[in-house]
């Protein structure tokens, strides 16, 4: 089964290299958590890139 992972505070919080689907929110509070209601249901894109690289796995900047 696909399993995705949710940083809702630190992009470090995504440091789970057997998981290939990774999402970046940055904040538990409501518009945040809305935003991404909307955008896992397709109702808005995904954007954005790391701000910080989290070695070996991703460098600053990746994204979609």
């Amino acid at each position: 089964m696909p399993v995705t992972t949710v940083a809702l505070r630190e992009p470090q919080d995504l440091a789970y290299p057997r998981v290939k689907t990774h999402i970046c929110v940055y904040s538990s509070h409501n518009p945040s958590l809305r935003a991404l209601a909307r955008a896992l249901f397709g109702q808005q894109a995904f954007e954005g890139r790391l701000p910080v690289s989290l070695p070996p796995l991703y460098p600053i900047g990746h994204g979609l």
